[in-house]
């Protein structure tokens, strides 16, 4: 069967989406740390703190960018973990935008992420994707 345009645009929106994340997440890993120690050095615990989140951010940032890499390696391959990775990962930043919406941050932006969300599941879940990806009707 052929690929579907949707899963390639997909595709390459994780691809991007990982090079820019491990390019950033580099810089900040970067800046982090120098803030980090330039807290310790100073004497500033609070500086010091606030850059040493940045760190562990960055950290988390980059392997998820890592993870983008795969996904989208595997949804141009049709690999069936692809597609399932696809929707854990959207369900992850659906839960993550009803949160963020909840706390009252960013409530517009959470609201249109959600939305591109819901949509991105949806065309998952259609028939035509599932059986491009071997994956059963049921």
């Amino acid at each position: 069967m052929e690929r579907p345009k949707g899963v390639i645009i997909l595709a390459i929106l994780n691809l991007l989406g990982g090079i820019l994340g491990i390019v950033f997440g580099f810089i900040f890993f970067l800046l982090g740390s120098v803030g980090t120690l330039g807290g310790f050095v100073s004497g500033q615990a609070d500086f010091a703190g606030t850059s040493f989140f940045m760190v562990i951010t960055a950290i988390i940032g980059v392997i998820n960018s890592f993870l983008s890499l795969g996904v989208s390696y595997g949804l141009f391959m049709m690999k069936t973990w692809a597609w399932a990775m696809a929707i854990i990962i959207q369900f992850v930043y659906i839960l993550t935008y009803i949160t963020s919406i909840l706390n009252g941050r960013n409530i517009l932006g959470s609201i249109l992420s959600l939305a591109i969300a819901g949509f991105i599941l949806y065309y998952l879940y259609q028939p035509k994707v599932k059986q491009a990806f071997a994956i059963s009707q049921t």
